[in-house]
């Protein structure tokens, strides 16, 4: 696909669509003269789930726009910093203790890959996935990434799907 215009119109409506149901929602609900705990907790799910999935398509869509011209897709390597499209601070390939691959495809035509980055000092991990773009693609892009990390000298585990 040469030209992701259409998508990125289309991920714009649909923001806009979800925007004006949430909006739509919050004023039906609480224009009622009886309010029960369930509307509350169920508006606010419903707000937090619109502001996550405003999150999801602004850092989609601000990593395309930054480093699609450089050639990065899912991922970018630039310096010592590792840029994914699911986050919008880079990572610091000082600060990479472990990174690990696993193939999450059941069939062989079919290539994904999920990679997920554990830091130092940090609990919680990074997650990207690598897949489902085209057969030769993704292939190219797993590739990529298996270089670069060979690179900058950073440690990775394959694992397999079970």
């Amino acid at each position: 696909m040469k030209n992701k215009f259409g998508i990125y119109v289309m991920i714009g409506l649909i923001f806009i669509l979800f925007l004006f149901t949430v909006f739509y929602r919050a004023y039906s609900v609480l224009s009622y003269d009886y309010l029960g705990i369930y509307t509350y907790i169920f508006l606010s799910i419903e707000v937090l789930a619109y502001f996550v999935f405003a999150y999801i398509i602004f850092t989609r869509v601000l990593f395309s726009l930054k480093f699609h011209s450089k050639g990065g897709t899912i991922y970018f390597f630039e310096g010592d910093k590792l840029y994914t499209s699911n986050h919008l601070r880079p990572i610091e390939t000082d600060k990479i203790e472990a990174v690990t691959i696993k193939s999450t495809s059941k069939y062989r035509g079919n290539r994904a890959y999920k990679v997920s980055i554990k830091l130092k000092d940090r609990f919680f991990s990074y997650t990207f996935g690598i897949g489902h773009i085209s057969r030769s693609k993704e292939q190219k892009l797993y590739d990529n990434f298996i270089k670069e990390l060979k690179k900058y000298r950073i440690d990775y585990e394959m694992m397999n799907y079970k």
